[in-house]
This record gives structure tokens, sequence and C-alpha cells, in this order.
């Protein structure tokens, strides 16, 4: 008896006689409903069973024919995962760090399962993430950053409703930064500020000394090697010159909860004799991506085929080589 004549079977038996067949092992129900032997249930696997129904039905088990469009709601919806205005409102639904927003396929519209449905969600190489519709990206009530135009987007690190295209996800974050700290300075009455973009690179040097004398009168040598760093990139991100006036509290975002400038912001505001001062910020520190994590999303798009050249856990890593020196004076 082939799988789909078992699984016809299976449905009629459980029309005429009761519902909890069905609540057979997993192993073995998911081996009645993988139709095309891949070992899962899939979208393969619901037009074989919908016809397997419909010709159960056609046979005289019109008793099973609830349960059986019961028990395909509950496979599709297990399979696509929609997401709907209620589900957002569930105190259990947390929206992922990663999203991806694109268009409506076909399955998810004009079908029981998916009708009310603004998106669904997805797991690739153990990361889930939300898939969101273009035209219901306003249910969600988030912000995408600089603009609308990317398919995937990370969570920005200062806001939970904000997220940041993913391909420049590290340049947002510092020349947000880089303005942020410019309205700092104006804010407090500043005369003069600086930001300046350094950038550290690893350099081998080699080393080479000669010990002992040989019978022949041919010195001995051994080569040594010593890796330092050193700025190789160090170029003025922002400069200017104030009028100065009386301090008063800035409003951070990017900086928000940096202990660095919230010292710089108390002491000025309690007119402490400051009159300048040079900051460091490390950018590895500021931003909310590790490189562990980019590397697990390196893999989700490596699985759906969509990476680049560059990895995203190798940018992360970049970062860790930079920072943002601020000069500021009162």
């Amino acid at each position: 008896m082939s799988k789909k004549e078992k699984f016809k079977s299976f449905i009629s038996d459980a029309g005429q006689a009761a519902k909890s067949a069905i609540d057979k092992t997993k192993e073995t129900a998911t081996a009645l409903m993988d139709q095309d032997n891949d070992g899962k249930v899939d979208i393969a696997d619901l037009s074989i069973i919908k016809d397997s129904v419909s010709s159960a039905v056609k046979d005289g088990s019109e008793a099973a024919l609830k349960f059986a469009n019961d028990t395909i709601h509950h496979i599709e919806t297990n399979l696509l995962r929609p997401i709907t205005r209620e589900t957002l409102n569930n105190a259990d639904f947390v929206m992922s760090k990663l999203i991806c927003v694109n268009e409506r396929s076909k399955k998810y519209s004009g079908n029981d399962v998916t009708k009310d449905s603004i998106g669904f969600l997805s797991t690739e190489k153990g990361v889930e993430y939300v898939n969101i519709f273009w035209d219901s990206i306003d249910a969600f009530d988030i912000t995408l950053l600089p603009n609308a135009n990317s398919d995937f987007y990370y969570v920005d690190p200062s806001d939970r409703n904000k997220y940041i295209a993913i391909d420049n996800y590290f340049d947002f974050l510092r020349d947000a930064r880089i303005n942020e700290l410019q309205v700092v300075a104006h804010d407090l009455g500043a005369k003069y500020f600086k930001v300046t973009y350094l950038e550290k690179k690893k350099t081998l040097t080699k080393k080479q000394s000669s010990f002992g004398v040989s019978v022949m009168g041919k010195g001995e040598s051994n080569e040594s090697s010593r890796s330092s760093e050193d700025y190789s990139v160090v170029k003025t991100a922002a400069e200017s010159h104030f009028p100065g006036h009386e301090p008063q509290q800035p409003e951070l975002e990017y900086l928000k909860n940096n202990k660095t400038i919230e010292g710089l912001i108390t002491m000025r505001l309690k007119n402490d004799p400051i009159t300048k001062q040079s900051l460091n910020f490390e950018f590895s520190s500021l931003n909310g991506l590790t490189a562990r994590d980019a590397a697990k999303i390196d893999a989700v798009f490596k699985s759906l085929k969509c990476s680049g050249n560059a990895t995203l856990e190798s940018e992360a890593q970049n970062e860790t080589r930079k920072s943002l020196q601020y000069d500021i004076e009162f």
C-alpha cells in the first residue's frame, strides 16, 4: 500500500472511529504525512495530502472531512508559521534581532491559514527570524534605517523598535555617533570640538641578531619577529568652532548609558572648572552586533544563497580595531 493510500485509510478510520487515532507517536505521524519520502513534512506533501482527503471523501468518508481539514490546517500552520496582528499582542511573542522585509508570496494570500498574516517566522541554521510583508510593515510599529530599501535588518542597539539595514550596519552606527558627538559639543557650550576616526593595523617586524663565532670565523644569526599595532588610518571625521554658551543637557540616543560621555556631561553641567578633554570610544564596545552573532547570520545568508564576498563576521572583527577620539574645548 502506497503512503497516499495509507494516509487516505488513516483519515477515513479517524472519521469513523475516534479522533484520538491521530495522536500516535511523532515518528509514525510524520511517516504517514511525509508523502514525498524526504524525511519531513513540508509544502510539497500538502498537495498530495489534500488529494488523499478529496479521494477519501469521494469514497464515502464524509465523516472524515472535518477531521481531515482540521489536520491539514494544523499542518499548514506549523509549516507556514504565519504571524498575525493577534500574534503581536501575545505576551510570548518577541521580535527577533534579525528581520527580513519582503513581498507577500502567493502561499500567504488567499489561504485560510494565512489570509490574515502580516508576516511569518523562519528558522535557518538554528537562527529564528521574523519575515515582514511590505504591505503590513505599519502593523509592527518599527522604523527601518537608514531607509526601507533593504531586505535584511538588524536591531538598533539604542532602540528595540528601530532596525538598521544589515549591509551598512556598522557604517550607519559610526556616522550616527559622530553626529551625536557634534550635538553634545554644541549643547554643552563648547567653543571647539574634533572627532578623529582611528583604525589600527597589526604589523609584523623581523629582527636579525648575530651570536657566537664558529671555527671558520663566521657568525651565526637568529631571526625573531614581533608584532605591533599602529594606526593605519587617522582621519578627521568632524571638526567645528562655536561661540560658546551656558551648557544644557544633551539628548543622547546612540551614546546613551555610555559612562565616558555621561561623565563629561555631568562635569560640564555642574560648572566644574573643565577647559578641555580628550576621550576615546571603541567601536566594538558600542555596537550591538558581535562577531559571534555575525557568524550565525553569515550562516543564514549562505543557506539562503544570498551571501556576498565579504562576511559580516569579518566586518564585526574589523570593528575591534576602530575607535573615535573626541577632543573638546570650552
